[in-house]
């Protein structure tokens, strides 16, 4: 069975086969006996979800985009994260060196209009002063180096109004627009020329961070204790997203992880 958020009748679904309820024995159980109290809830059935392996379940998710290729390169290789596209051969890496910017990622380095700049984050985050292009600079070497990871939305009525017109150009463009004048130019031309898609895919517990299921610990293995918790936060959200109390939820995949071609559910423009 998949976690799949993206309406509210897959999620009452995904809720009535973790508890092994039937809708009208959900009813009485959550809404008369619990009183939509989900923690008196979850104690009260968590024992029917024992059998249940989270490590199996598909977690499905929708990543938005404005393309300049019809999302070839994601067909071809798959959703990467911003360190990757920024130093592969990639659709925004060659117009963004077209346009006089480059980065080496491994080095911490931005050239923008053949000038050196020092993109090292924990640099910037441990000035005490910083002037105008110092905090310019912090925010794409946090981009890069801090919040990089692929991610998606597990839910969201209406991408649109998400605030930073992800659905036009990368978001990543949005940084470097105070630097250069051809980070305007290459921003301007995305916008002009992309075509909207939303990316459906699905992930598995292993993919992703352990900050998404409220757990602190970063290490690769679940332990049982984390494996309940993981139980909660499906059910949480499911129950959430079926009684449409959930109106925006998304996430995040681990930094050294993608999300390979096999793994996308489907590719559709955006109307």
């Amino acid at each position: 069975m998949d976690l799949d958020l993206l309406n509210t009748k897959s999620a009452y679904e995904f809720a009535l086969w973790m508890t092994d309820l039937r809708a009208d024995e959900f009813t009485m159980e959550y809404i008369v006996n619990c009183n939509r109290d989900f923690d008196v809830f979850w104690n009260t059935i968590k024992d029917r979800t024992i059998d249940i392996d989270v490590n199996d379940i598909k977690i499905v998710a929708f990543h938005v985009l404005g393309s300049l290729d019809n999302c070839s390169e994601i067909k071809e290789y798959g959703l990467h994260n911003l360190q990757y596209v920024l130093s592969e051969n990639t659709v925004l890496n060659r117009l963004l060196k077209e346009n006089g910017i480059e980065f080496d990622i491994a080095n911490r380095i931005m050239v923008c209009d053949n000038v050196k700049y020092n993109i090292d984050y924990d640099h910037y985050k441990n000035l005490r002063f910083k002037n105008k292009m110092d905090k310019q600079l912090e925010s794409i070497a946090h981009r890069i180096y801090y919040d990089f990871c692929v991610n998606g939305f597990l839910v969201c009525d209406d991408v649109k109004r998400y605030g930073t017109d992800i659905h036009e150009r990368p978001e990543f463009l949005q940084t470097l627009l105070e630097i250069s004048q051809n980070g305007i130019d290459v921003d301007c031309y995305w916008r002009n020329n992309h075509t909207s898609y939303i990316v459906t895919f699905f992930a598995y517990i292993d993919q992703i961070h352990k900050f998404q299921f409220n757990l602190e610990d970063n290490n690769f293995e679940y332990t049982e204790d984390e494996l309940w918790t993981i139980k909660r936060w499906m059910l949480s959200l499911a129950i959430d997203r079926a009684y449409d109390e959930l109106n925006e939820e998304y996430l995040y995949i681990r930094d050294n992880m993608y999300i390979p071609p096999e793994q996308i559910i489907k590719i559709e423009e955006l109307e």
